[in-house]
């Protein structure tokens, strides 16, 4: 799939109902570090795409131009991260994308995560797991539709944004297996508009998930 869109071989004449797209290159091989990244090819004529699903390492192109303006769902696997890491900047810019999970970062680089203003209008579903983030900034009116959001085990991350705690639709921050700072940080935050907090840690050795601790903080309105 990936030959053909980049040889520009009229994939939504072939496909002009496509909705759902998943692109998984390479195959799985044991180290990730030597592998060669493959840039993602623009996908803006699929315009009945919604859904985009993209493991290993594809490379997302720099622009929005390059995605189907449809788009809703975003899930980015096995994620190649650069020192530019720009990828906020691009997807921002999708007016109607609402759910974006990315995860398992295969490259030992540290980044800042940068939402700038206006970014992310519709988005209402983020997840991060097993990223390398060292920072998070979030601009005033970025994600103003943020309702769930799930960091998972992002080592580095020891703060999440001031501007977080002021979104008028959030219910739900989930940290699963946070560092201890940041669980330390997230039982202080003063919650508004009813947003449930929860922390969870890693269950001792030889319990199960089932029996993980978990705390969890609620404030009513």
């Amino acid at each position: 799939m990936v030959y053909m869109l980049n040889k520009d071989m009229f994939i939504n004449d072939i496909f002009p109902r496509l909705r759902k797209l998943v692109l998984h290159y390479p195959f799985h091989r044991p180290s990730h570090e030597h592998l060669q990244t493959v840039g993602l090819p623009s996908l803006h004529h699929l315009c009945n795409l919604h859904s985009l699903n993209i493991v290993d390492f594809l490379e997302l192109p720099p622009h929005e131009n390059a995605f189907p303006s449809h788009l809703t769902k975003i899930t980015w696997k096995q994620v190649r991260v650069r020192n530019d890491f720009c990828v906020m900047n691009t997807l921002g810019w999708l007016t109607n994308l609402q759910i974006f999970k990315m995860g398992r970062q295969c490259s030992q680089v540290l980044f800042d995560l940068n939402v700038a203003a206006g970014e992310f209008p519709q988005l209402q579903v983020f997840q991060m797991r097993g990223m390398k983030v060292r920072s998070w900034r979030l601009d005033k009116s970025a994600m103003p539709h943020l309702q769930h959001l799930l960091i998972e085990s992002c080592e580095y991350l020891n703060d999440l944004p001031e501007e977080l705690w002021s979104l008028t639709y959030l219910a739900e921050v989930h940290a699963l297996w946070p560092s201890q700072i940041l669980a330390n940080t997230l039982q202080n935050v003063n919650l508004k508009n009813g947003c449930k907090i929860i922390v969870s840690h890693a269950p001792p050795t030889g319990q199960s998930d089932q029996n993980s601790l978990t705390d969890s903080l609620s404030v009513h309105t």
